[in-house]
């Protein structure tokens, strides 16, 4: 065991016990990750754990899999079994700022592709109109017209079906 190896204590019995407790609630976790075997579901976890994503469970709701509840659970169990205190994820305020430009076309491109690959136009249309409605009741200057041009040119390639023009986006 490699705690043995490094000459951690451990008592044997109590992480058996800890690792009966943990596994099915992390299984929860990679069932709701991989609920079949499709190249298309392989390529969007590939694409939302990418090193450069920000926020990989946006990409993932925008896919339809919400692992935030499974998540949380693991998350409180692990502070349970370290003894530190878990104070969950702060809910986000809805008025929230919308993010900034680079976010913006990170997020953009991330449900574009979410799209592209599971073609839920639908969703990603009503998740555009709000953003887009979010940041016009910001004052508007520069940078605000420029996140909003993205936004509205993402809403565009989705009514056109022209989701490969979506790399401009990333050029910006």
């Amino acid at each position: 065991m490699m705690a043995e190896h490094k000459r951690l204590p451990i008592v044997k019995e109590k992480l058996r016990e800890q690792l009966k407790q943990g596994l099915p609630k992390a299984f929860k976790i990679v069932d709701k990750l991989l609920p079949d075997n499709s190249k298309e579901h392989a390529i969007l976890l590939k694409n939302a754990f990418r090193y450069n994503v920000k926020d990989p469970l946006v990409l993932l709701k925008q896919a339809g899999i919400d692992i935030e509840p499974e998540l949380e659970e693991f998350r409180q169990f692990l502070a349970e079994i370290s003894g530190k205190e878990w104070e969950g994820i702060p809910a986000k305020d809805s008025t929230e700022k919308i993010a900034r430009l680079d976010d913006i076309k990170l997020e953009v491109l991330s449900l574009l592709k979410a799209v592209e690959l599971t073609g839920e136009r639908e969703r990603a249309v009503k998740k555009l109109s709000k953003m887009i409605r979010e940041l016009s009741r910001e004052k508007l200057n520069r940078e605000n017209a420029l996140r909003l041009g993205v936004l509205a040119f993402a809403l565009e390639l989705l009514g056109e079906n022209r989701l490969d023009r979506m790399g401009e986006i990333k050029e910006l």
